[in-house]
């Protein structure tokens, strides 16, 4: 499906006039919020129209993320037998069954798509302030939005999700080459360790030596920046930026990735 196209359709510029309601009805499906015990959500269809149910015991951002993520089916997978679990329904999660992957990303776009997001993130490096801002104007989850924007390609970034057993998944920007790879366990010196363990965010970005979050060979001679927020007990995300272009070389050629100020929407 072709988002841009479908909003100007709608008539949606701008973020507060991202209607999911009104989306679904376009796309013949109908919303209900209630009570679900087995799933986080679930659409069912015949033809044409479909109904989307979503649990109302979910916080608003996570039934947003939900009904996007099952319209993203409906564009996808009509016909299948869908109904998914809390853990299916990402929102930065490394799901490996492609149908939920798929349905995550549409979910991403649909809520922060390409042409908003050009004007509501010029700013010059990617912190949780700006990730909280746009979230905020968007009516996303940080979780949601910091994906999108790592992922989108514009900051050299790796984000990730740690629990006291290490990062659960991650995203890096397309700009970074492959092998730089995150090592799983929590290094101590790293604001990581005191947001797991003690509960205390980063109060900003700081620099911290690129070994504490991977350990090839030659890690150890870079800097990069790290901010940490605790976002549940025990869990927390981490932004990792990247500050010498050395590391967006392609490794043995000389060969750099994209560019740090080439946005992602181009």
């Amino acid at each position: 499906m072709d988002i841009n196209r479908l909003y100007r359709r709608l008539g949606i510029e701008e973020p507060a006039d991202i209607d999911l309601d009104v989306i679904a009805h376009y796309l013949g499906l109908s919303i209900k919020v209630e009570r679900l015990c087995a799933c986080e959500a679930r659409i069912i269809g015949l033809g044409d129209r479909g109904i989307i149910t979503v649990n109302k015991d979910s916080h608003v951002r996570r039934r947003r993320f939900s009904i996007a993520h099952e319209i993203g089916h409906w564009s996808y997978h009509r016909g299948k037998a869908l109904m998914c679990r809390a853990s299916d329904i990402g929102e930065g999660r490394e799901i490996s069954r492609h149908r939920e992957q798929v349905a995550d990303a549409f979910a991403g776009r649909l809520l922060l798509p390409d042409f908003m997001l050009k004007e509501h993130s010029k700013f010059p490096k990617l912190t949780f302030k700006q990730v909280e801002k746009v979230s905020t104007e968007f009516d996303v989850s940080r979780t949601a939005t910091a994906r999108r924007l790592v992922d989108g390609g514009g900051f050299p970034c790796f984000l990730l999700a740690y629990n006291r057993n290490g990062w659960k998944w991650f995203c890096r920007s397309p700009m970074i080459p492959d092998y730089w790879f995150p090592q799983k366990e929590i290094d101590p010196q790293s604001g990581v360790f005191d947001a797991v363990f003690a509960g205390k965010d980063s109060p900003y970005p700081s620099k911290i030596g690129a070994d504490a979050f991977f350990d090839r060979r030659g890690a150890d001679r870079f800097e990069v920046l790290e901010e940490s927020i605790c976002i549940g007990p025990g869990d927390v995300l981490t932004l990792v930026t990247f500050i010498d272009d050395k590391m967006l070389e392609d490794f043995g050629s000389g060969i750099r990735r994209q560019s740090p100020d080439t946005p992602f929407w181009r």
